[in-house]
């Protein structure tokens, strides 16, 4: 193989590196191993400018083609610093002899003649690449201009790499930064949990002091000992209710998967509320699709789902109404709709309708619909809301079917 061919050859392999999209370190050794093989050079030295511009991360490398770290350098008195601030390649015949370049580190490894090209990527300088013999006068001007071509591949896969590092750098940052505002946000969930819990058991706990305070006084009045104790009895129940929806709200709950029928979970449901359904006036109309196939979801926590939205629904009707509960089979999922004829809500309710402790009702936990949204997320669903004023509201789950089955 003559000369230009193993210069064609070695030009080649770094194009390879370049489309490669190896790191940095991977492209430099790539390009010193293929530099090196022409026989007679006694030195490679590339060096990369670091992020100020002023200091340059220079690698050398022998006749074996290893590629080893040099330490940090300045641009002044060095031959690389010169090709940067000038951009232009310098030919330089015997570093012994000439005086602008005191310090240089190929010198200093017995370089006599050397070539040093600027490494230039769309205008942006990012180094020095510079190959030396321990001859004098030992560069023609052909050698030259192929070595200027090496140092227009050798920038170019650089500046890719480079590319390639800072995306992953930013990558990097945006994966932290998410993970500091999830941090945050849990945090601030905590936070309003901790002060929604400490307002929400505050009366029950004043008025369990109060009334066990009256039995203490007036321990022989059965009367007042039963009354107060009833109430005390209710209060207790009230936390734990509070209590329960704290723990549903911030525990994961998987989904313990059975195969049921949407229609039967809505039949058990309806059933459920009959006495308050009858309690409030409230006139229930069901609309159930015989298509609806079996699916597999957690049967106690979509019924907890709509005993939640059905309740709502009758807190939106207190002077009566209707309600009804529809099914429908969309093929790869099945709808479940509850609609009420109550007070309907204003865009302004309906955006923060599912964000934890916000309610609209006097002594709501807030916590309701935003468990139940979690619960129909965990199923790969959604839940959807359609409200105006005056006018009602419309609850759609939309549950996934497993058409594989």
């Amino acid at each position: 193989m003559d000369n230009s061919h193993r210069w064609y050859s070695s030009i080649y392999e770094i194009s390879k590196a370049i489309n490669a999209k190896l790191e940095v370190r991977q492209i430099l050794r790539v390009i010193a191993r293929e530099t090196l093989r022409h026989a007679g050079y006694h030195r490679l030295l590339v060096g990369l400018l670091d992020r100020t511009g002023e200091w340059l991360h220079p690698h050398m490398a022998g006749r074996d083609g290893v590629l080893r770290p040099a330490g940090r350098i300045g641009l002044d008195g060095r031959a690389l610093g010169f090709v940067i601030h000038n951009r232009e390649p310098l030919v330089i015949a015997d570093l012994s002899s000439d005086c602008r370049f005191p310090n240089s580190a190929l010198g200093a490894e017995g370089v006599r003649s050397c070539v040093v090209l600027p490494l230039e990527s769309s205008g942006e300088i990012l180094g020095a690449l510079a190959v030396g013999r321990s001859t004098p006068d030992a560069f023609s001007e052909s050698e030259t201009a192929m070595l200027l071509e090496i140092a227009e591949q050798t920038a170019t896969a650089v500046r890719h790499a480079q590319l390639i590092d800072q995306l992953r750098e930013e990558k990097q940052k945006l994966a932290e930064a998410k993970d500091s505002l999830v941090h945050s946000d849990r945090l601030a969930t905590v936070g309003r949990l901790a002060a929604h819990v400490a307002h929400e058991i505050r009366n029950p706990l004043a008025t369990i002091g109060g009334f066990t305070h009256g039995i203490l006084k007036s321990p022989t009045d059965a009367a007042r000992v039963a009354r107060n104790a009833r109430i005390i009895l209710e209060e207790v129940e009230r936390l734990e209710q509070i209590l329960a929806n704290v723990m549903n709200f911030s525990r994961p709950g998987e989904p313990l998967l059975r195969t049921r029928c949407a229609n039967e979970t809505v039949e058990a449901v309806c059933a459920f509320h009959e006495n308050a359904f009858a309690e409030r006036s409230v006139v229930v109309h069901k609309a159930l699709d015989p298509s609806c196939p079996e699916q597999q979801y957690d049967p106690d926590q979509i019924r907890q789902v709509l005993l939640n939205l059905i309740q709502n629904a009758l807190d939106a009707m207190p002077n009566g109404g209707e309600l009804t509960v529809e099914t429908q089979n969309r093929g790869d999922h099945v709808r479940i709709v509850v609609s009420d004829t109550g007070e309907g809500m204003s865009r302004e309710v309906i955006d923060t309708l599912f964000q934890p402790f916000y309610t609209t009702k006097v002594g709501g936990t807030g916590l309701g619909l935003s468990v139940s949204q979690k619960i129909i997320r965990d199923h790969g669903g959604r839940i959807a809301v359609v409200s105006e004023p005056g006018r009602g509201s419309s609850f759609t789950v939309s549950l996934p079917v497993d058409t594989d089955t």
